[in-house]
């Protein structure tokens, strides 16, 4: 499998009937020639290409598919054609992919999670603008999975096996927490934590080590043991 311009990587990814080891290896090598070539190479891969990568995303949510390697690679892909001005403007432009990345906070899929939390926290500290359309894709993603908007990263922090996601998740809280420019919108978001001095993210840590995030996100309600 080769690919020379965009345009092949766009055109073998719009076609149907492809196999999981074909996408994913076609993904594998669309990410790292984002990564290698100029900028000029990116804009013209461009929405078509992004299109493409956001498809596959969704298509794999909503056939609830069990992919989790094209998921993985998918979000890596994202983040490097968003490591340029050009990408970056694409995807904030994009009116669902933030959406479409959201839906892959998925703390029984670690590895996935990890590259979406990474490119949300980052997407969350560019502009009010950014932080506000990450902040309404958090929420319009726990309307629809019927569940608090941060349990899945409550969930993610829980896991004491994973290193890496528990860190992943602290840095994305703090990334919403420090994008928080105004006081209405500090209160927005600390609504769901007990009240305290030290914040969000400061009560998620006290509350883990306490054993006690289940009161976080079901505030009145018993723990069963």
């Amino acid at each position: 499998m080769r690919f020379n311009s965009p345009d092949e990587y766009i055109q073998y990814l719009a076609q149907g009937g492809r196999s999981e080891n074909n996408i994913y290896s076609c993904v594998q090598l669309l990410t790292k020639a984002l990564e290698k070539n100029p900028l000029s190479w990116v804009h013209e891969f461009g929405f078509n290409g992004l299109n493409q990568v956001l498809r596959i995303l969704y298509e794999i949510f909503q056939n609830n598919k069990p992919y989790e390697r094209i998921q993985y690679e998918c979000i890596r892909c994202l983040i490097a054609f968003g490591n340029n001005t050009v990408g970056l403007k694409a995807l904030i432009e994009h009116q669902e992919a933030l959406m479409i990345v959201v839906l892959f906070l998925d703390p029984s899929k670690p590895g996935t999670m990890y590259e979406a939390l990474k490119l949300l926290g980052v997407t969350c500290l560019i502009s009010n603008d950014t932080h506000k359309k990450v902040l309404n894709a958090v929420t319009m993603n726990g309307k629809l999975r019927r569940h608090k908007r941060f349990l899945p990263v409550v969930q993610g922090l829980m896991n004491r096996q994973n290193k890496d996601l528990r860190a992943a998740c602290l840095q994305f809280i703090n990334s919403v927490k420090q994008a928080a420019s105004t006081e209405s919108k500090r209160l927005i978001l600390e609504k769901n934590a007990p009240e305290t001095k030290t914040g969000i993210m400061d009560s998620l840590l006290e509350q883990l080590q306490a054993g006690t995030a289940f009161d976080l996100l079901n505030p009145g309600r018993k723990r069963h043991t």
